[in-house]
């Protein structure tokens, strides 16, 4: 085994299985080492090549041992560690398609932060890395509470681990603080919402200039007469910002309510006091376009705004009530969530159509976004022309 091996072998209940098991103290997780490819039973996914998420070297690990089944069926649960109960993840999909992306270069490791949102989760919260027939690679107890985005990005030009974790209250709003950890699971940065708003959990999207793009909110008092409500009633207003991770400074600021009125929501009025804002935008990610600018997705409008990163003027709406562009045969979306711009002229949508239901199910989109003929449509995946692309199984996901 190799001298900067420092996790623990685990043994799972009804048989041996070598896992990365640590817990998430204030400074992180100390004296863990981060996972490299050794001997077979030893694999470890290494998240320090950002192609393939593998060894050091850039090595793809070799096939760890086949972990026991569990004996309570959909929780793990470890003779060494039993204060630990993780979520099993079953992968609906046979070896030789595992195989097949792992051929096809694919990164071999999924990332995963169980937690309860809506509903009570299975096992405990914490944050996962399992490989892609769904084994636990690594576990770790979050510290800050309900944790999201769990993920490997770069900061400075090394790899590092993020996640947000808070709380959410009864109306789906979230409140908390985004995390970094280096190579050894130690929380080296804390990333809030400045300028007086509150960190809001969905987006945490660090840049190749050190800077990270988050979700925030305000409450606001807003006249809400034009949606139905009150004279004097009470708004949650979203917010974008681009903050400076080491000295914390907020860089760019974007407010809804300066660019997007209370009539572009499809979300029906509720609340509108102070005790319960009314969440007309519902900001849910922020990412950089291939020119610099910002992709803005609100939830509640259907819509995502181009922005740009200079002034914070909407270049261009994708969907919604006040849509710039043609919307090909099933590329619209709704409630949507995770919009990310990989190319110039495309789009990723994860198309939540939920809360209250559009589509029977949630699915992922692939767009072809073009701006010459302000068109957009559908891009077939896996040869099933004519086809929608995969769904997600058992409905629309709960919104969020």
């Amino acid at each position: 085994m190799a001298d900067n091996w420092t996790r623990r072998q685990v043994l799972r209940r009804g048989g041996f299985a070598a896992t990365g098991l640590a817990g998430l103290g204030l400074a992180g997780v100390a004296g863990y080492a981060w996972p490299h490819s050794t001997a077979q039973a030893d694999a470890r996914p290494d998240p320090s090549s950002p192609s393939s998420r593998s060894g050091t070297s850039g090595r793809t690990p070799s096939t760890p041992s086949t972990p026991s089944t569990p004996t309570s069926g959909a929780i793990d649960e470890f003779v060494t560690r039993s204060d630990l109960h993780p979520p099993v993840i079953k992968i609906a999909q046979t070896a030789a398609q595992t195989a097949a992306q792992t051929r096809a270069g694919q990164p071999p490791y999924i990332f995963i932060a169980p937690r309860g949102y809506v509903s009570k989760s299975i096992g405990e919260s914490g944050l996962m890395i399992v490989d892609r027939a769904g084994n636990l690679v690594w576990f770790g107890s979050p510290i800050g509470g309900t944790p999201l985005n769990f993920t490997v990005q770069q900061y400075r030009g090394r790899p590092v681990l993020t996640w947000s974790a808070g709380y959410v209250n009864a109306a789906g709003v979230t409140y908390g603080t985004s995390y970094i950890a280096d190579s050894s699971y130690r929380v080296i940065c804390t990333v809030k919402a400045g300028n007086g708003a509150e960190t809001d959990l969905h987006e945490f999207n660090l840049t190749p200039q050190g800077t990270a793009l988050i979700t925030a909110h305000r409450q606001l008092s807003a006249n809400l007469t034009s949606v139905g409500g009150p004279a004097r009633g009470s708004v949650m207003e979203s917010v974008a910002q681009e903050v400076d991770v080491a000295t914390g400074k907020v860089l760019f600021e974007w407010n809804s309510l300066d660019h997007v009125p209370l009539t572009e929501s499809h979300q029906a009025l509720v609340g509108g006091t102070a005790s319960s804002p009314y969440d007309y935008f519902h900001i849910n990610s922020v990412a950089l376009a291939s020119d610099g600018d910002l992709l803005i997705s609100s939830r509640n409008t259907w819509t995502v705004y181009k922005v740009a990163r200079s002034n914070g003027a909407i270049q261009w709406r994708l969907g919604g009530k006040k849509s710039d562009f043609a919307v090909g045969p099933g590329a619209g979306f709704s409630w949507q969530h995770d919009v990310r711009m990989p190319e110039p002229g495309l789009l990723t949508v994860f198309d939540n159509a939920s809360s209250p239901p559009q589509e029977p199910h949630s699915r992922a989109l692939l767009l072809n976004v073009d701006t010459t003929s302000m068109r957009v449509t559908r891009r077939h995946v896996d040869g099933a022309r004519g086809q929608e692309p995969s769904r997600a199984h058992g409905g629309s996901v709960p919104a969020a």
